[in-house]
């Protein structure tokens, strides 16, 4: 039986790797959602409406069949000019809407002077969702985390930028944790995503971890976001929590942090832990005092 999607939205990154490499592996399938291996890229195939720059969103097949009960890991995927087919799942790929990001703003200190509001709103409700999700050990409990927070967190907020750029520091925290996508990893993304954000307001170069440390230290999915978020290719919720900040919009910023949140089991919050904690050595670096303290009081009294 032959099953027939069409994709109704493709990322500008997808769409420019489907083109250009004709065949794929599949690394990762899911009910609803599976993950083809083009070499050095990804392209996340959905039904579920969270547009990216490296996603195919298809629309709804009668059948509903999941994807795991239709495909198999190591099925080769074949793109032709208008299909893209994996076994008997045929997607037509003819007129799909192109996905691209909007151009955020370049954030300023008037900007900031929200972000304080939005930092402690933003805490509160990350922590208090912490709360009702059943887990062995939240990262941030680790040692691991710990001796990030020590050795990387604290002193490049006290102005020692050399320390944030040093790759070798986030071996710590790869791969760790929980999770289809390590806890550790999901918290780096969303920190590296915030600080290279505001790299030029830090006057600091941007954060870029090898693809080889990467690929060697935790799965092939968490690198692979990694090496994307890094460079500034991130999914639409994401982008939206980043325009909210820097226009400092408190009301957006909170409902887009939530909607971040909703990803994984546990991923969303533990990137929203890391969007945070960058925010606060934003602002620790800029010259406020007492965001990281405030993190770790947090942290403290948790359980």
């Amino acid at each position: 039986m032959e099953y027939n999607y069409t994709a109704y939205s493709i990322g500008w990154l997808a769409d420019k790797v489907i083109k250009k490499r004709k065949r794929a592996i599949v690394q990762y399938i899911f009910e609803n959602t599976f993950y083809l291996n083009y070499g050095n890229d990804m392209v996340v195939v959905t039904r579920k409406n969270y547009p990216s720059p490296i996603s195919i969103i298809l629309s709804s097949d009668k059948q509903e069949k999941p994807f795991n009960k239709i495909l198999r890991i190591g099925g080769k995927a074949y793109t032709s000019k208008n299909t893209i087919k994996i076994s008997n799942l045929v997607i037509n790929i003819e007129n799909p809407e192109i996905y691209k990001p909007r151009n955020l703003p370049d954030p300023d200190i008037e900007s900031l002077k929200a972000a304080v509001k939005i930092f402690d709103k933003s805490l509160k409700t990350i922590f208090i969702l912490y709360s009702c999700v059943p887990m062995k050990i939240p990262l941030f409990k680790t040692l691991e985390f710990k001796k990030f927070i020590d050795e990387v967190v604290y002193p490049f907020s006290r102005r020692q930028a050399d320390v944030i750029l040093d790759p070798e520091r986030y071996r710590i925290l790869l791969g760790v944790g929980e999770g289809f996508t390590p806890s550790g990893d999901d918290f780096l993304l969303g920190f590296i995503v915030t600080i290279n954000s505001f790299n030029k307001l830090l006057s600091t170069r941007k954060i870029r971890l090898d693809e080889e440390l990467l690929l060697n230290s935790t799965a092939w999915v968490s690198a692979m976001y990694l090496k994307y978020m890094q460079l500034g290719i991130y999914d639409g919720r994401i982008e939206s929590f980043l325009s909210a900040l820097m226009e400092g919009d408190e009301n957006m910023a909170i409902d887009t942090l939530i909607n971040i949140v909703e990803r994984g089991h546990i991923s969303g919050l533990d990137i929203s832990l890391g969007l945070i904690t960058g925010l606060a050595c934003v602002l620790e670096y800029l010259g406020d005092r007492g965001f990281i303290s405030k993190i770790m009081r947090y942290i403290e009294n948790f359980y």
